[in-house]
């Protein structure tokens, strides 16, 4: 709003607008969070996160054999949901299943932030590829934009694959705060 006043772009009009659209955000996250916790009191009465990691523990497989499902599981999904309401729908079922394999779940949540800014960035949704569009206006076509994030999105799969080959390199710097 300081910016707008100082810019004399401060009406009444825009004011409301940016109101409108700003409840209109906050009741969309509302209704995120209102939906997922519904879906985590579900899971947690059909007891499915107990189900899946006693199955995940009964096929004896190595926890990167886990990442890499949370992986493809983090990319397809990424392209259509955004990353709160992507936490939101999978860490009740991931972190049961993180916890009984007894992985570091500081890793582990590392690894699911660089998940989801690849999903920040990848088409159909990618929602920073849009911010950049919407400041940018109609000087860039958005197929440029999203030729352009490819490579971040190489580079980011280039760093989860240091991070999973060695987690030392996530796990150095908070090793430190003990």
């Amino acid at each position: 709003m300081i910016i707008a006043a100082v810019r004399r772009e401060l009406t009444f009009a825009t004011f409301w607008s940016a109101i409108k659209d700003t409840l209109h955000g906050t009741a969309s996250i509302f209704l995120v969070i209102i939906g997922t916790s519904l879906l985590t009191r579900f899971l947690a009465l059909s007891q499915v996160p107990s189900f899946l990691s006693a199955q995940f523990i009964a096929l004896d497989a190595t926890p990167l054999l886990f990442i890499l499902a949370i992986a493809v599981i983090y990319f397809l999904l990424g392209m259509f949901v955004d990353s709160i309401g992507l936490m939101l729908l999978t860490l009740p079922i991931i972190l049961p299943v993180a916890l009984a394999t007894d992985m570091n779940l500081i890793w582990l949540g590392i690894i699911l932030v660089k998940l989801l800014e690849v999903g920040l960035v990848t088409p159909p949704v990618g929602l920073n590829v849009y911010v950049i569009k919407s400041a940018l206006g109609d000087k860039i076509d958005l197929t440029v934009i999203f030729r352009g994030v490819t490579w971040f999105i190489v580079m980011d799969f280039v760093a989860l694959a240091l991070i999973v080959a060695f987690p030392m390199v996530a796990l150095y710097l908070p090793g430190l705060m003990r």
